[in-house]
């Protein structure tokens, strides 16, 4: 069985070989990427299964436990993560998936390096890594 990608770009004509766009909401960039409301999260949080993707910046002064939300509902969305304290070696972030879901085949992810950048989408039965970024 062929393995599709997560993220496809929209042609003149909305389809890029045999995969539609619309499958994962669509990806628009013809602006810029800009989000409205970035979350700033410390301690312990759960992130809301109607929220709009999402840019999370981890300020790194104490151990933050995150939980995604299910995937049921999200395929397509993203979530970034960036440990904008630069002190995820001292404080770490674990993210923990909805229930038995998975972040790429393990059962938590943690954030450890310090500035660590983590792109995170979800494709309708998990989450997978999309872009992971540490120094």
């Amino acid at each position: 069985m062929p393995v599709r990608p997560l993220i496809r770009v929209a042609g003149k004509q909305g389809m890029v070989g045999d995969a539609d766009v619309t499958a994962l909401g669509g990806l628009d960039l013809a602006g810029h990427l800009r989000f409205s409301n970035p979350l700033f999260i410390s301690g312990t949080y759960v992130i809301g299964s109607t929220a709009e993707d999402t840019l999370i910046f981890l300020p790194s002064t104490e151990d933050t436990f995150i939980t995604l939300p299910a995937s049921y509902g999200n395929s397509g969305r993203i979530l970034i993560f960036k440990d904008s304290g630069g002190a995820a070696s001292t404080y770490n972030t674990i993210l923990y998936p909805d229930d038995s879901e998975l972040i790429d085949g393990g059962t938590d992810f943690t954030i450890r390096s310090d500035y660590t950048a983590l792109v995170l989408i979800c494709d309708g039965v998990g989450w997978r890594i999309l872009a992971w970024y540490f120094p």
